[in-house]
């Protein structure tokens, strides 16, 4: 008996040895202050055969999410704030890697009315079949283009008439533009809660700063957005936008909340604190989309690729395009510049301390020193065009004016380097003093701002210094001819 009793255990051992490792699994995890929504919740968990738990989650023990499961963290918005962002991503991060384990959504409610038309919409819409995507970028080089299941409204196309027109059959949008809690300045017009047309059914990614941090305004438009039916919103809880992968990125074949996953860990390899988060279903996915990264087992990496690419639940994400160049177009003078002229009122603050610092040397200005700084400025902008993505051709000129007068006006009193930083360092210091960035990412702004502000100053110098030796090449062969 005792000898048939082993040879069944050990059969048993074998079978269970033999059967696949468990799915990863889906949970909605409540508040203990709403339970009242926990039979709305159960709807949701039912569209993704998960399960619905209610506790206090601040304080309880968590460890029974798996590095692999979704998880949609339901509380009340007067108390969804950056704390509670990063207390549980701090408890999630398993292995310590400074990245958590799961893949994590938030729902901030501020009404049972919203709660229910959010969890409709989830309902409704989570397995669409005919996803299309919307690109809207007012600071791009201008275009209107349909590339399948994806939409670009670039530049002087970024209308809001044309974003109501494309934006109906959109179930993903990317939207980039200065950003507050409270909506989105897209040059043409301002994504607010009166500006945003029909949402449901619908998932935002903006390229904007400060958007997820709801509670700095009695009126956010992430709450907005989800009240109104809106699937998910990937934001950011910090100054810069939520990524530094091109907008395709977003479409990529695996879940929002993946993606934000992803992105959180390229942001801490550079030292940044994880600071997108998703409000909404975090299991959205596009479905059509091509996969944007390669998934590689991170042993396998050589000792190189460790260093520049971060480690998420054993595995590297790998992007088709080199990480250092996407860096670079997303920091480099270029980029830089455009959020600076775009900026509502810094460009005509920009001319006229220039123009300020070039009245009481007006008269002894000479012309050579104005074709100089023109042609100078134009040289800076060709060396370093092709490193970008596209700018439309209205920024592009305001950079190349900015630049213009600033050399003009600092060139011949050794002061170029400082007047080129000093937006760096007034936007940094702004956002510091208003708290709407930590210190961690303010190290890094200035650190980046330095260099790529060092390699613009490098190259508006040199290019200076060789059309003055040109210039006096000439004049001296005129001379000796004559």
């Amino acid at each position: 008996m005792k000898r048939y009793f082993i040879c069944l255990l050990l059969v048993v051992s074998l079978f269970f040895m033999t059967l696949p490792p468990a799915l990863a699994e889906y949970y909605v995890v409540l508040d203990s202050s709403l339970s009242s929504l926990s039979e709305l919740a159960e709807g949701v968990t039912k569209i993704h055969n998960g399960t619905a738990i209610m506790v206090n989650i601040s304080y309880s023990n968590l460890t029974f999410l798996g590095s692999d499961d979704t998880v949609l963290f339901v509380v009340n918005s007067s108390e969804f704030n950056s704390e509670l962002v990063y207390s549980l991503y701090r408890k999630l991060d398993y292995d310590g890697d400074g990245i958590y384990d799961p893949v994590i959504g938030f729902l901030p409610v501020d009404s049972y009315i919203r709660f229910k038309e959010w969890t409709n919409a989830v309902i409704q819409t989570h397995r669409n079949k005919n996803p299309r995507a919307l690109f809207v970028c007012p600071h791009c080089s201008s275009k209107i283009r349909l590339n399948g299941s994806m939409y670009y409204l670039h530049g002087r196309y970024a209308t809001y008439e044309n974003y109501l027109k494309y934006s109906k059959d959109a179930s993903l949008i990317w939207i980039a533009g200065h950003g507050d809690p409270s909506g989105v300045d897209l040059g043409y017009w301002r994504f607010d809660e009166d500006h945003m047309g029909d949402v449901r059914e619908k998932v935002f990614v903006f390229e904007s700063c400060s958007v997820g941090m709801i509670w700095l305004t009695t009126n956010p438009i992430a709450l907005s957005l989800l009240g109104n039916g809106s699937l998910a919103i990937v934001a950011s809880v910090d100054s810069g936008g939520v990524s530094y992968f091109p907008p395709e990125y977003w479409i990529s074949n695996y879940t929002i909340g993946k993606l934000a996953q992803i992105n959180n860990a390229y942001f801490m390899k550079i030292g940044i604190s994880p600071k997108v988060v998703v409000l909404g279903d975090p299991a959205f996915k596009f479905g059509q989309a091509g996969n944007y990264f390669k998934q590689i087992p991170y042993g396998e990496l050589d000792h190189l690729d460790k260093i520049v690419l971060p480690k998420i639940n054993g595995y590297a994400y790998v992007p088709r395009d080199s990480i250092l160049i996407m860096l670079w177009e997303y920091v480099g003078p270029l980029n830089l510049w455009r959020g600076f002229v775009t900026e509502r009122g810094i460009f005509t603050l920009l001319v006229a301390v220039s123009i300020v610092l070039i009245g009481p040397n007006i008269s002894r200005l000479k012309k050579r020193e104005l074709i100089l700084s023109l042609v100078s400025s134009i040289g800076a902008i060709a060396v370093l065009y092709p490193t970008i993505d596209d700018i439309s051709p209205q920024v592009m000129f305001k950079i190349y004016i900015a630049w213009t007068l600033i050399v003009l006006a600092t060139y011949r009193k050794h002061t170029l380097f400082g007047f080129l930083l000093a937006p760096v360092l007034f936007f940094v210091g702004l956002a510091a003093i208003m708290g709407l960035i930590t210190m961690r990412y303010s190290l890094f702004v200035l650190t980046v701002g330095t260099i790529s502000t060092f390699v613009l100053w490098l190259i508006l110098k040199l290019n200076y210094l060789l059309l003055e030796r040109f210039e006096q090449h000439l004049r001296y062969r005129n001379e000796r001819h004559e």
